[in-house]
C-alpha cells in the first residue's frame, strides 16, 4: 500500500515529488579496530561497521576511537550504488628516551625488555607505564611515567651504586 501511494504521489502532473529517494547511495564503513565512532556532515551515525545511505555527492567523514588518531576524508556517493571505506586506525604515541650513568643499564616497561642505555623508543603508544632501570651492582630505579600524545619523555638518571663491603683477614690470626 505505502509503495502504491509512493507511486501515485511521485506522478502527480509529471512532477517528481519524491527526488532525494532517487538520488540515494549506499555506504558501508569498516574500521581496523572495529567500534570507532562514525561522523558524516557533522553528524554521528553510531559505532562502526555500519551500512548508511547517503544523497549522491561529496561528503566529508570523521573516525575518533579513544587513543587513536582522528581520520578524517571526503569520498563521493554516487546513487544506486554501494561504496565501501575500510579504514585502518592508528594508535596516537609518544616518544621516550632513557638515559643513565653509568650506561649499558636494562630498561623495562611493565617488565617488558626494551634494551640498554642509552636507548630511545619511538611511537610509544600513549598511557602509563612502570618504569623500571636495572644494572648490575646498582640500586634499580622504578617510576611511573604517563606517555602523552606527541610528547617526547626524556629520563637522564644517575644510578646509585650498593654500599661498598668490606672484610679484613689477618694471617696470622689476630695480626
Amino acid at each position: 500500500i505505502v509503495e502504491l501511494y509512493q507511486k501515485d504521489v511521485a506522478d502527480v502532473g509529471g512532477v517528481d515529488l519524491n527526488p532525494v529517494i532517487k538520488n540515494l547511495g549506499s555506504v558501508r564503513v569498516v574500521t581496523d579496530p572495529p567500534a570507532c565512532n562514525v561522523i558524516i556532515d557533522s553528524k554521528d551515525y553510531g559505532m562502526s561497521p555500519l551500512d548508511i545511505d547517503l544523497l549522491e555527492g561529496k561528503h566529508r567523514i570523521n573516525l575518533t576511537k579513544d587513543k587513536y588518531r582522528r581520520k578524517t576524508e571526503v569520498f563521493n556517493v554516487v546513487a544506486d550504488s554501494l561504496i565501501e571505506l575500510n579504514y585502518e586506525m592508528f594508535r596516537e604515541t609518544g616518544d621516550l628516551t632513557v638515559i643513565t650513568k653509568p650506561k649499558d643499564a636494562k630498561i623495562y616497561l611493565n617488565e617488558k625488555y626494551y634494551g640498554e642505555t642509552p636507548v630511545e623508543l619511538k611511537y610509544l603508544e600513549i598511557g602509563d607505564y612502570k618504569l623500571s632501570i636495572r644494572k648490575k651492582d646498582y640500586k634499580e630505579f622504578i617510576d611511573s611515567i604517563s606517555v602523552s600524545l606527541n610528547q617526547e619523555i626524556v629520563i637522564d638518571k644517575d644510578l646509585s651504586p650498593f654500599p661498598a663491603t668490606v672484610a679484613f683477614f689477618s694471617y696470622p690470626s689476630g695480626a
